[in-house]
């Protein structure tokens, strides 16, 4: 049985501790528009598009996507020195958590969806799907992502 000291994924605990939250959380959402319309998007789970509509408020208030990306810190970061003109890594300035959803649901559609984003390769000159190489590129889905979860969010 489940004490308060920690136990082991092996024993189920941890389960039976998460089930009451997500029926609470599925109890508050279910009449959220935005929240139903998230859960449209291949690999949002109920948790993931609640985290979501949190994190990301009212859609309005941003011009675009792109802003959306910026906030969840999912832009390239950008180095310049005089001419030159380089983007780097993504530069996980904003919202961790918001950035923390997007890229979970990315890898899961990555990893199991059949859908546009769980195809999308990494770059254009590369063939196949990233499930068919394996997975990765769960920043590049995470863009599609954001994209897609900012249009819905908006639409409602």
């Amino acid at each position: 049985m489940c004490s308060s000291a920690p136990c082991s994924a092996s024993t189920g605990c941890s389960k039976k501790r998460w089930r009451p939250l997500t029926a609470e959380v599925a109890a508050r959402v279910q009449d959220h528009p935005i929240v139903q319309c998230l859960l449209t998007i291949p690999g949002v789970s109920l948790i993931t598009a609640a985290t979501i509509d949190a994190y990301l408020g009212d859609p309005r208030r941003f011009r675009g996507p792109k802003q959306v990306k910026r906030d969840a810190g999912l832009d390239p970061s950008v180095y310049q020195s005089g001419q030159r003109n380089r983007r780097g890594r993504t530069s996980k300035h904003g919202c961790t958590a918001l950035r923390a959803a997007l890229i979970e649901a990315a890898q899961t559609t990555v990893r199991w969806g059949d859908g546009p984003l769980g195809s999308l390769p990494t770059a254009p000159e590369e063939e196949g799907s990233l499930r068919e190489r394996g997975g990765g590129g769960g920043a590049a889905v995470g863009h599609r992502l954001a994209n897609d979860a900012y249009g819905r969010a908006l639409s409602r």
